[in-house]
């Protein structure tokens, strides 16, 4: 695999707009917004007397927006500790006009089902943006965990395979949340991974925002 370009903080990229500095705080309040919701969702699935492993919560915004939240596994986890450090990742792509929905919407399936085998998998969110694109959070119980998802060859293939058919672009966020998510938790976004589909090869980057040995230490 060839070496992404690295970008320095505030470094712009002619012909990439998607890639512009400003996007990291933006995305990052789009990615807080979904942890406030999924708080408390979880917030009310404490509370049940038989809490359910999985759980598929399918909202609609006040401006009629879709917003989809999994509770995976070890959505309890999130609820019942206030210390520990969750990794997260955030994915905004930029669709094309002549994606193959059906398609995508196939692989999404067949990853939702796949959810159950990821024991460190706290949830799921996307959230329908008001461009039309969508965007997604997903909240592991840490880096492990986050590792063993990537490692999935289902989830693999999707981002081989049918990424460059689906998006013009994509701008990929590595993260670490500090406290109980229903809360006030604390999001540091350590990384962004950039991905242009409009060249062959796929036109990499990444742009470091901390250093992730300080959140992990």
């Amino acid at each position: 695999m060839y070496e992404a370009i690295a970008l320095s903080a505030q470094e712009l990229v002619d012909g990439r707009p998607f890639t512009h500095p400003h996007y990291v705080q933006y995305d990052r309040r789009a990615i807080c917004y979904m942890i406030k919701r999924l708080g408390s969702v979880v917030d009310v699935m404490a509370q049940l007397e038989a809490p359910t492993r999985l759980a598929l919560v399918q909202q609609m915004e006040p401006d009629q927006r879709e917003h989809r939240i999994i509770l995976g596994p070890a959505w309890q986890v999130s609820h019942d500790s206030a210390s520990r450090v969750f990794s997260v990742v955030g994915f905004f792509g930029q669709k094309r006009f002549d994606g193959d929905v059906g398609l995508i919407g196939e692989r999404d399936r067949l990853l939702t089902q796949e959810m159950e085998n990821h024991a460190g998998l706290i949830s799921y969110s996307s959230l329908e943006l008001t461009n039309g694109d969508y965007a997604n959070c997903v909240l592991f119980v840490d880096e492990a965990a986050k590792d063993h998802w990537g490692a999935s060859s289902l989830h693999f293939q999707t981002a081989i395979e049918l990424s460059p058919l689906y998006y013009y672009s994509i701008r990929l966020y590595n993260g670490a949340l500090t406290g109980n998510i229903c809360h006030g938790p604390e999001l540091q976004l350590t990384r962004a991974k950039y991905y242009d589909y409009s060249c062959q090869p796929a036109w990499r980057a990444l742009r470091r925002l901390v250093d992730p040995a300080s959140i992990y230490a």
